[in-house]
Parts: C-alpha cells; structure tokens; sequence
C-alpha cells in the first residue's frame, strides 16, 4: 500500500491523500450495523492500508512543518500521541461494555445514542462508532487545515513505475522472498533456489 499511497501523494499532495483513508475509517459503522467476519476482515483491511497511508503522507508533511532539525522530537512525540490511544482505547471500550448494559435514566446523551444504534447482544460494538465518528472529525480538521508545501527529497519520491517493474521481474524479490521464508519456517531449512544473505 506504500507504493500507491506515494503515487497519491506525488499526484495529489498530502491533504487530500490523508482524507482518503479516514473517511475509509467512517466505514467503521458498518461494522457495528452489521457485524460478522467478513466485515470483520474488511475493517481490518481497511485498517492496516489507512496506517500505510498514512504514514506514507505524515512522515514528509512532519519534516517540513516541524522543521529537519525538530524531526525526530516530532516523530517520537507523535508515536506518543498514537500511543496513548492504546492507554485511553481499553477504558473506553470497558466504560461503554459496562453503562451500554445498565439502562438507568440518569446517563448521558452518548451512551443513549450508541445504545439506540447498537445491539443489545453486541454491546462491544458500539467502540466502533466512536472510531466512526473521530474519524468523521478527522476528515473535517483535515480540510479546514492549511498544510505547508512540502518538497519531497529523493528518499520520499515514489520513483517511477518501471524501476517497480524491473524490481518484481528479478529473481529474489517480493513473492521469491515471501515463499522462501515461508518455506524454510516450515522447513527449519532454506529451499532449494533460495539464497541466505
């Protein structure tokens, strides 16, 4: 997915780049509508390329509005923003799981609304409107937001479509690598034709 997303952001420029997969993460609902395994394996889907995605328009866009020289203290200070929602994530989940279940008068307009949307056997679901609607937040900071001009270095460009061509014709690459490993795991040894560097 890094390979598409840095066409998009050379064609495109890293706003609407970054829009594109938090309004794939407004799909979110979906899954709380109806959910199953194979909305499930969608979602997931949908998760990881939003990461790649991501991270593909974020790291070039942090260097020029953060500054060269402020990259690293920016970067690690981002990973600790995402980090968190790892900390705040569970108590979320448990708060929801928890008050979703009591329906007493006295709670807040939130926890009516996620109750009226989600089923009553799938209390856990009701995370998944909250990723919906801050995603949906996302997409609007987003827009409104004034992004730098970033000039991408050699290291950030996309490169050309043949140079990724000539990469998957040689010998040891992509799908040559990923069945060698595969292989020699389940061997405990490296297949014939597969070289160990």
């Amino acid at each position: 997915m890094s390979i598409p997303a840095g066409f998009l952001v050379e064609r495109f420029t890293e706003k609407p780049v970054m829009c594109l997969p938090f309004s794939w993460n407004a799909r979110f609902s979906e899954f709380c509508a109806i959910p199953g395994y194979r909305v499930a394996r969608h979602f997931l889907l949908h998760y990881r390329c939003r990461d790649a995605v991501l991270q593909v328009a974020i790291n070039p866009l942090l260097r020029v509005a953060g500054g060269e020289e402020h990259y690293a203290f920016n970067s690690t200070l981002a990973q600790l923003i995402f980090g968190s929602a790892s900390f705040i994530s569970p108590r979320i989940y448990s708060y929801l799981v928890l008050h979703l279940k009591n329906s007493s008068s006295g709670q807040n307009i939130v926890l009516l609304i996620l109750r009226r949307l989600t089923p009553a056997e799938l209390p856990w679901a009701s995370i998944y409107w909250i990723f919906a609607v801050s995603a949906l937040v996302m997409v609007a900071v987003l827009f409104f937001s004034r992004f730098p001009k970033v000039q991408h270095t050699a290291e950030e460009r996309a490169g050309s479509l043949d140079m990724y061509r000539s990469l998957a014709r040689q010998r040891l690459c992509g799908c040559t690598l990923q069945r060698c490993s595969l292989t020699s795991a389940a061997n405990k040894e490296p297949p014939i034709g597969c070289r160990v560097f």
